[in-house]
């Protein structure tokens, strides 16, 4: 797919598509756990909808299952130390 000729709404769409971001502090709601984090996250690219199990190997994809019940302020932002 050539993105340089699409729009900048349709290259949104794009994104929200295809193109995803695992933040260790930034964006993250403090209120949510890392799967919630996760599924939140998903739920602004409709029609794109993921269950706590899908959400789980996503977590698992990138060495976080250890985490998946971990608050923001309880995650490593780059410290050994959590």
């Amino acid at each position: 797919m050539q993105l340089a000729g699409l729009g900048e709404s349709e290259r949104d769409r794009f994104r929200a598509a295809h193109v995803s971001y695992i933040f260790q502090t930034f964006n993250l709601l403090e209120g949510y756990t890392a799967q919630e984090n996760v599924l939140v996250g998903a739920a602004f690219s409709a029609p794109f909808h993921l269950d706590r199990a899908e959400a789980r190997a996503l977590l698992d994809r990138v060495g976080l299952t250890h985490r998946l019940n971990s608050y923001p302020s309880k995650l490593s932002s780059g410290s050994s130390s959590v």
